[in-house]
Order: C-alpha cells, then sequence, then structure tokens
C-alpha cells in the first residue's frame, strides 16, 4: 500500500510542475490523467481513514494522521486538476463542478 502511495506520489509530482507552470499549454487528455491520478492517491488515503471512522480498523491516530496530511497535501494540487477544457473526454467529473 505505501509503496503503491508512494509511486502515485511520484506521477502526480511529475506532472504538478507542468501543470502549474503552464496552463494554458496543457493539452486537456493530459489534465485528466493528472486529475485521475490526484483522485486515485486521495481515495487510496481516505480508504483507511473511513475505515477507522467506521471502527472496521482499529484506530491508529499516527497513521490517521499522517493519511490526513497526505489528502491534505494533495488538495493543494486540485486547482490544476480541472483547468478550462478538460471537462470533455475520458472522465467521469460531473457537469457542476465546471
Amino acid at each position: 500500500m505505501m509503496k503503491r502511495c508512494l509511486i502515485a506520489l511520484a506521477m502526480i509530482a511529475s506532472g504538478a510542475g507542468v501543470a502549474g507552470s503552464a496552463q494554458a499549454q496543457q493539452k486537456p487528455e493530459d489534465v485528466i490523467k493528472y486529475r485521475k491520478a490526484v483522485m486515485t492517491v486521495q481515495g487510496w488515503n481516505m480508504r483507511p481513514l473511513a475505515l477507522m471512522v467506521k471502527g472496521q480498523q482499529p484506530y491508529d491516530a499516527a497513521l490517521f494522521a499522517w493519511y490526513a496530511g497526505v489528502i491534505q497535501s494533495t488538495s493543494f494540487m486540485l486547482p490544476d486538476a480541472f483547468l478550462p477544457g478538460s471537462d470533455k473526454g475520458d472522465t467521469r467529473a460531473k457537469p457542476e463542478i465546471w
């Protein structure tokens, strides 16, 4: 689990500079891939939090804080994940978002 998370974070980080530095030059399909990667990492880290809250996994304060920290860190990437033009294509983003 930890290895998958680190790999996904590395994938996101490699695209983060690109998305932030040249928003107007981004291809919509690249923005969609970036958005999916950010959402995947957030989902991986949200699931253990939900299990702890529901009592389906033992509560571990340090682990809970770590997962929450990853979600907080990746939340700063979201503005670059919803650039204009990325509303069409291979995306499940709802029209209400735009």
